[in-house]
């Protein structure tokens, strides 16, 4: 650590201490054997578990000065420390080992600096609102597009749940009661080719080229009455927008590792398990409202110089993103409205 471990954030701005974190990361990396992207996250998996994946893009931000979520930094610095200063294996620190304390203060107040920072002013722009109540007050006429979006502006209709909502739900087998903001992260068949590449060794639209010739029509090859040339099975998770503390299946889809085949050595496996196995439904923390999952955020993934997001490539590529809990897409269709290379159907 630096001389300053003992005040590190705490009034620096949240990029000068992500940098002094990349730099800790870094020295740490070169005084345990400098091992490479694909060792650390072998390594991670070997010890936590495949919850603590760490692909190179993740590795790649955090020794970069990039922002993320407390466990995947707690993955990776006690995978670290899971080798001596010769490079060998040892034991990796407990959760709770005294040494990770300064990493969870850092990352504690650099997360509150990043909330606390004031956003730049926008600049204001007269809505058709603004300018119709203008017209109603003599100040200025009211024209055609105003008088067609003061009528269409007449009804009010469901809209997705804001950022910044609430929920409360409790841990079924103890009883542990959160209070989490929720989201929907979806990812399609075989979008993990992420986790071997980087956004500066490959673009979002070779991604897409790569993806669509391996995955455009697996699911229907192998499962032809289920799926249709081109359809791509979407998976759901419910998560936090940080993507860590909980990640579990979106619940009322279909898991793909319920289809015909896909674990039959393995039959506890072929039942269903959702969020709502292990959580009580969660409800708004202010109105007790039961939360309806189609009006969940849909997660933002990206694939550039400032995200690196697995399967974040799609969304880069193609500027869209899956409705919530929606199942499938033909992306041959999707391919070929955003302009983007299609492969042929077979005969």
């Amino acid at each position: 650590m630096t001389e300053s471990d003992d005040r590190v954030g705490v009034t620096a701005p949240p990029h000068d201490a992500l940098r002094e974190q990349a730099f800790d990361l870094k020295r740490l990396r070169a005084e345990r054997g400098n091992k490479s992207y694909n060792a650390i996250k072998k390594r991670a998996v070997h010890l936590f578990g495949i919850e603590a994946s760490l692909p190179p893009s993740t590795q790649s931000a955090a020794f970069n000065g990039k922002y993320v979520g407390l466990d995947k930094l707690m993955w990776l610095v006690r995978t670290l420390m899971s080798w001596d200063e010769y490079g060998d294996e040892c034991d990796p620190p407990e959760y709770r080992d005294d040494r990770l304390t300064i990493w969870r203060t850092r990352w504690a107040a650099i997360t509150e600096s990043r909330t606390l920072s004031p956003s730049r002013p926008s600049k204001r722009i007269e809505s058709a609102d603004y300018r119709t109540k203008q017209a109603e007050n003599g100040n200025q006429p009211l024209g055609d597009k105003e008088k067609v979006h003061q009528r269409s502006t007449e009804y009010s209709t469901v809209q997705p749940y804001p950022a910044g909502t609430l929920w409360e739900f409790s841990y079924k087998k103890t009883g542990f009661t959160q209070v989490e903001e929720l989201v929907l992260y979806a990812e399609l068949n075989g979008s993990t080719i992420t986790d071997d590449h980087l956004p500066n060794e490959i673009t979002a639209q070779a991604l897409w080229r790569m993806w669509v010739t391996e995955y455009a029509d697996s699911y229907h090859e192998r499962w032809p009455d289920l799926y249709r040339p081109g359809e791509v099975h979407i998976s759901w998770f419910v998560t936090r927008p940080t993507i860590d503390g909980i990640f579990e299946g979106a619940p009322h889809v279909r898991d793909w590792r319920t289809l015909p085949g896909v674990m039959d050595d393995f039959p506890m496996a072929s039942v269903q398990e959702d969020s709502l196995t292990h959580y009580t439904h969660p409800v708004n923390a202010e109105t007790k409202e039961p939360i309806n999952w189609l009006r969940l955020r849909v997660l933002d993934l990206g694939w550039n110089s400032s995200a690196a997001n697995k399967g974040g490539f799609i969304q880069e590529a193609t500027g869209w993103k899956p409705s919530p809990l929606q199942p499938t897409v033909d992306v041959r269709a999707l391919g070929a409205a955003a302009g983007l290379y299609v492969t042929p159907l077979k005969k």
